[in-house]
């Protein structure tokens, strides 16, 4: 369990060890920041009004955790959809193993009507982070039933929606980030670009839409999350001292918080000497509203 607060730069830094820190996602009913660390198999849990946080063991690799309607989450572990009650029990609701033994469920979010929408990502990539089309996104329906809505992705990353019936995905190999119109039966039209990157700006990671209507997404790589308006242009830019920046979310009582996760993982020695905070949770306070997020119906 890691207490310890730190104030970096006009934020506040939740001292952890997080190989790959992920997925953070804001629990209104509890107070309560959650995140994965994906590698390492982890449930973490953070109370920014206290600082303390705590620790669950679940399995390894765990793409995310994602709370349900009606207590617990809805986890990507491997390839599979799990869901867990509060009492700690859990069962499978999906299993798409047989597949694709190189990939695993990555980054996810649900939509207003309770539906999942998770994407996958290859593990096994020759050629660094080049695409490989090996991976894909699904919907899963409440009742289980799941659904590839895309294909010919390699890193399905962030997703959130800037209005009932678009949604926004991050194609990481890409560099880029797309919005698709969704019809009411979940299925998606026509790619419609929004951002593209340069390489040298980091891997786009986890973002999320704030209350009017832009878009945050941290940089894999970039040490950095930046703002985009809604026609795709940045404005708004907020460097960290740890290169690894996978995620945000917006939390706190007044939704005003922007939490960062963190990680180590790819980094040499030398470099994690170099950035002593590299897997702990940063929280920023960047002067605007997030939107509380949906959750698992199922």
């Amino acid at each position: 369990m890691w207490n310890e607060l730190q104030q970096v730069e006009n934020c506040t830094v939740f001292i952890a060890d997080d190989m790959l820190g992920e997925g953070p996602h804001w629990d209104e009913h509890r107070g309560i920041l959650s995140r994965v660390d994906i590698h390492a198999g982890l449930l973490r849990l953070c109370d920014p009004a206290t600082g303390e946080q705590s620790t669950q063991v679940i399995e390894t690799p765990l793409g995310f955790a994602i709370p349900r309607r009606s207590g617990g989450y809805v986890m990507g572990i491997g390839l599979t959809i799990v869901l867990t009650e509060p009492d700690g029990s859990r069962r499978t609701l999906v299993d798409l193993s047989s597949l694709d033994p190189y990939n695993r469920f990555n980054d996810a979010v649900c939509d207003a009507q309770g539906r999942l929408w998770a994407g996958t990502m290859c593990s096994q990539r020759p050629d660094g982070f080049r695409p490989s089309g090996q991976a894909a996104l699904y919907r899963i329906d409440p009742d289980g039933s799941c659904e590839q809505v895309l294909e010919d992705l390699t890193i399905s990353n962030g997703m959130d929606w800037p209005d009932a019936s678009t949604l926004m995905h991050v194609d990481s190999s890409r560099h880029r980030i797309d919005t698709y119109p969704v019809t009411s039966e979940g299925r998606l039209g026509e790619r419609i670009p929004f951002a593209q990157f340069d390489p040298s700006d980091g891997l786009p990671d986890g973002l999320t839409i704030d209350d009017e209507g832009c878009a945050w997404v941290a940089f894999f790589g970039g040490g950095q999350v930046r703002r985009f308006d809604r026609q795709g242009a940045d404005i708004a830019r907020f460097l960290l001292p740890a290169s690894c920046t996978t995620s945000v979310a917006f939390g706190g009582h007044d939704l005003e918080d922007l939490f960062v996760p963190t990680s180590r993982h790819r980094l040499s020695a030398e470099q994690v000497a170099q950035q002593p905070l590299a897997g702990s949770l940063f929280r920023l306070r960047p002067g605007v509203r997030g939107r509380v997020g949906h959750r698992f119906a199922g």
